[in-house]
């Protein structure tokens, strides 16, 4: 089972690419099912049967929350929903989104 740090620069997906300002540093846990990787000041927790598949959740899931959050008007969004766009936006340098 690897469970070496991941450095994330980028997020890439069949939907576009999200490049970060600074790369994230993320040390996967085993839970003795699956691996998990999170970012907990977007309270987002991924899994996979491998580090790799947890990964390609983590992607999936920055990208998801990209597109609902960070791309949506400010008038839609609740204060916190506020928040988290902004500390999306703040995270990341390019977006291109498909």
């Amino acid at each position: 089972m690897d469970l070496n740090a991941v450095r994330i620069d980028k997020v890439e997906t069949k939907y576009g690419y999200l490049i970060f300002e600074q790369p994230i540093e993320l040390t996967p846990k085993f839970d003795g099912h699956e691996v998990l990787l999170e970012i907990p000041e977007l309270h987002l927790c991924c899994s996979g049967a491998t580090r790799d598949q947890a990964i390609d959740e983590l992607a999936a899931d920055f990208i998801w929350l990209w597109k609902e959050y960070a791309l949506a008007d400010d008038d839609q969004l609740s204060k916190d929903a506020m928040e988290l766009k902004r500390r999306l936006r703040s995270m990341v340098r390019e977006a291109r989104i498909y």
